[in-house]
């Protein structure tokens, strides 16, 4: 889930590196010392299995939705857009014109297309960070690892990672709690750039 406009330009040719939709297909990789799986992926806190247990329940009772979102530029200026997921495997993101850029899963490959280059391109699903979301039967800390569980008196944040690729980039879910409900989700690339996205409007077990 996932920009379309160079970050701080939303006039601005698409720029590939800034954006979410390329973000969520694949995360890149970046020419610097990594840290080790164990230093990105620790191990989870006795404290936290039975909050991270919640998560992933919650997650997996997730079959279609569709909502609105507003991903926020480091400059405070706004995209928004439509999300329509139906689990497992596939999702269709677009953005609000003028930017008709769009992402579809399709259970299988991650689709891009950039409509003011005219291009498209694709990658499977499995190399994704949209995967982590998308899968079936979701597992976290063991299929997806987690890396940070933060509890407040209202609201849970975990931040997930590719077990397989943990250096490769993260997304953070924000759920309200009592019920549990995502609010947002934060992607950080391998280079440390972090894309914010709110989710609003939900619409739960419709048809996509």
């Amino acid at each position: 889930m996932f920009g379309v406009a160079k970050d701080g330009d939303t006039n601005s040719v698409y720029s590939p590196g800034n954006s979410l939709m390329q973000k969520l297909a694949k995360a890149g990789s970046v020419n610097k010392p990594q840290k080790t799986e164990d230093e990105i992926v620790p191990e989870i806190k006795t404290g936290d299995k039975a909050e991270i247990a919640r998560v992933q329940d919650y997650l997996n009772g997730i079959k279609t939705m569709r909502a609105d979102f507003m991903q926020t530029m480091s400059d405070g200026s706004n995209l928004n857009g439509k999300v329509a997921i139906s689990r497992p495997g596939k999702m269709r993101l677009e953005y609000e014109a003028p930017n008709d850029n769009l992402l579809v899963a399709d259970g299988s490959f991650v689709h891009v297309w950039d409509a003011q280059a005219k291009t498209g391109s694709s990658v499977p699903l499995g190399t994704s960070l949209a995967d982590i979301i998308l899968r079936d039967n979701l597992k976290l800390g063991s299929d997806v690892g987690v890396t940070e569980l933060k509890k407040y008196p209202a609201a849970i944040h975990i931040t997930l990672v590719q077990n397989d690729n943990p250096a490769a980039g993260s997304i953070t879910l924000e759920l309200e709690d009592n019920p549990l409900k995502l609010k947002n989700w934060r992607i950080v690339d391998a280079q440390g750039v972090e894309t914010r996205v709110a989710i609003f409007n939900q619409v739960m077990d419709v048809n996509i």
